[in-house]
């Protein structure tokens, strides 16, 4: 019976209160269903994703372990930039947005073509209207050696 009467006295302050207060209460019950049904839901498409994955069978890949072209060439490009006459002629950009605060231009240094043993990397500022050359440089691919063009 107590259980009955308390039931009874709590729907009787519920249907006291204001309707702002029932709708705060709804929505609050609302919110925390919504919340538990997310948890399940989440827990359940994890298990899945688990349980798909174990079954997918990937393709095996053969890396070699050779480096390849763009990353050899880009180690050739980024020992240039590490020359000191380079770091110098670079130190020249230092406006904040890298550019140079007599001419406007910005450096570029890039691979500029490449034969069967040398990459050729070119050091140049470009402006709005021009550009000029830094220097050229020949990097030997068997040996990492720097030769500047001028």
């Amino acid at each position: 019976m107590d259980l009955q009467n308390n039931l009874k006295n709590y729907i009787t302050k519920l249907q006291a209160l204001t309707d702002k207060q029932k709708k705060i209460i709804l929505w609050t019950v609302v919110v925390i269903l919504a919340l538990i049904m997310i948890v399940f839901w989440a827990r359940t498409a994890a298990k899945r994703i688990d349980d798909i994955s174990k079954n997918i069978k990937f393709p095996e890949i053969e890396v070699s372990q050779t480096e390849t072209p763009g990353h050899a060439s880009q180690s050739a490009v980024d020992s240039v930039k590490n020359l000191p006459d380079v770091k110098e002629w670079l130190s020249l950009f230092s406006e904040p947005d890298g550019s140079s605060p007599k001419t406007g231009g910005k450096p570029i240094i890039e691979l500029g073509s490449e034969n069967e043993n040398t990459y050729f990397i070119r050091a140049y500022e470009i402006t709005s209207d021009h550009t000029t050359t830094f220097n050229w440089y020949e990097v030997n691919k068997k040996n990492g050696d720097i030769t500047p063009e001028f």
